[in-house]
C-alpha cells in the first residue's frame, strides 16, 4: 500500500507540480502533456505493483481483508463472503493478478502446505463453523459427497461444517489448509499387529469407515450382554453395535488404522494360542527308609527348593489332600477367539 501512495505522490508531482517549474525556453520539448503522460505511467505502475501476489511452491497465500468489506457476524471467525478479517479463500502456488490486492488485503505467503508422513495421522480442529449439537463432543464426519473437499474453508463453511474437534482425520499426504480455520496435531497411527485383533471403545455415535470395518450411523444403540461363562462364574460383557458409544461388538483385523485417538480407544487382544505354565514355588521333600543293624526302620528326610521359573505364569497350584498341601504343576493352553475379543475387553475390570 505504501508503494502505491509513494508512486501516486511522485506522479502528482511530475504531472502537476513539475511543469510550472520548468523554464519557459525548455517547455518546447517538455510540454505539460508529456509530463502528465509520465505521471499517468507512474500511477499505472504503482497500481500494477500492488495488484499481484506470487505464492512460492509448497506454500499457500492467506488473506486478511483490511478495507472494503463489512463486519463479520457475531461468533464468526473466518470471512466467507468478503467481510473484513481472516478470509476463507486461499491462494495456491503461482502468480495471481488481482487489482489492488496488496492494498485491500494483508497477504501472508509464509505458511507451508501440511505434510503428513507415513505412520502418522493429522487430527483436525475447526475454529469456525456450525455449533456442535447438545451432547455432541466431536463434529460429524465430512459428508461423503464432499470428502476432503471440506478442507477448503469456503466449502466447509457453506456446507454445514461444524466447529471443534473433527472425526475426519488426515492420512499420509500433502494438504493445503487455511490456518485461519484449521488447527492440526500430528499423532501416531494405530497398527494392529498380526496375531492380534483391535477392540474399539468409541466415545462417539457416528457413521464409521475404518476400511475393513464400516457401518452406517446406528438408529439404536441397545447394549448387548454377552454371557461367556456359566452360572457359577457368569461374565456379563456389555457391548454395542459398531458406530455406537461403548465397546463395539466387532473387532479390527490386523492392519494400520487412521482415526482420532480422542474419539476411539483401541485395545489389542492376542488371539494366538498361548501356553501358561504353573510350576515351582514349593519345597520338594524326599524320604528314604533304611533298616539298621538292630532291625529298626530309620527315616531320612531331605528337602529341595523348587523355584518358580521367570517364564512361568505363576507358581504351582496347591490342593488339600488329607491335611497335606500338595502342589500340582499345570500346563494350560488358552486362546481368545477373534469373535470373543470384544467380550474380553468389555468384561474386564
Amino acid at each position: 500500500m505504501y508503494d502505491l501512495l509513494i508512486g501516486m505522490l511522485v506522479a502528482v508531482i511530475v504531472a502537476f507540480v513539475l511543469p510550472p517549474l520548468i523554464p519557459q525556453q525548455a517547455r518546447a520539448w517538455f510540454t505539460d502533456n508529456v509530463a502528465r503522460a509520465v505521471g499517468a505511467i507512474i500511477i499505472l505502475f504503482a497500481i500494477a505493483s500492488t495488484s499481484f501476489v506470487h505464492v512460492p511452491d509448497g506454500h499457500l497465500g492467506q488473506l486478511f481483508r483490511i478495507y472494503g468489506g463489512g463486519l463479520l457476524t457475531e461468533g464468526r471467525i473466518v470471512a466467507a463472503r468478503g467481510e473484513n478479517g481472516p478470509q476463507a479463500k486461499i491462494l495456491t502456488p503461482g502468480f495471481h493478478p488481482w487489482l489492488l490486492v496488496n492494498v485491500l488485503y494483508a497477504v501472508d505467503t509464509s505458511k507451508e502446505e501440511v505434510s503428513i508422513p507415513q505412520g502418522k495421522v493429522g487430527v483436525l480442529t475447526a475454529k469456525d463453523g456450525a455449533s456442535l449439537r447438545s451432547g455432541q463432543a466431536f463434529a460429524d464426519p465430512f459428508p461423503v459427497e464432499f470428502g476432503y473437499q471440506m478442507l477448503d474453508a469456503e466449502t466447509f463453511l457453506f456446507n454445514g461444517g461444524q466447529r471443534g474437534p473433527q472425526l475426519t482425520v488426515l492420512t499420509p499426504g500433502k494438504y493445503r489448509l487455511n490456518r485461519y480455520l484449521w488447527d492440526i496435531a500430528e499423532v501416531d497411527a494405530k497398527e494392529v499387529k498380526a496375531g492380534f485383533v483391535g477392540v474399539v471403545k468409541s466415545n462417539v455415535h457416528a457413521e464409521i469407515d475404518f476400511g475393513t470395518l464400516k457401518a452406517k450411523k446406528p438408529d439404536k444403540c441397545d447394549v448387548m450382554l454377552m454371557n461367556k461363562l456359566d452360572d457359577k462364574g457368569k461374565l456379563d460383557a456389555p457391548i454395542v453395535p459398531v458406530g455406537c458409544v461403548g465397546v463395539w461388538d466387532k473387532s479390527l483385523q490386523p492392519g494400520r488404522y487412521y482415526f482420532n485417538p480422542d474419539a476411539f480407544a483401541l485395545t489389542e487382544i492376542d488371539t494366538r494360542a498361548q501356553v501358561w505354565t504353573y510350576a515351582g514355588g514349593y519345597r520338594r521333600a524326599n524320604i528314604s527308609l533304611t533298616v539298621d543293624a538292630k532291625g529298626e526302620i530309620v527315616q531320612n528326610r531331605t528337602e529341595v527348593e523348587v523355584p518358580k521359573d521367570k517364564d512361568n505364569a505363576d507358581v504351582a497350584v496347591f490342593v488339600k489332600m488329607e491335611g497335606w498341601d500338595v502342589p500340582l504343576e499345570l500346563r494350560v493352553v488358552a486362546q481368545v477367539s477373534p469373535a470373543d475379543a470384544s467380550c474380553v475387553v468389555a468384561g474386564s475390570r
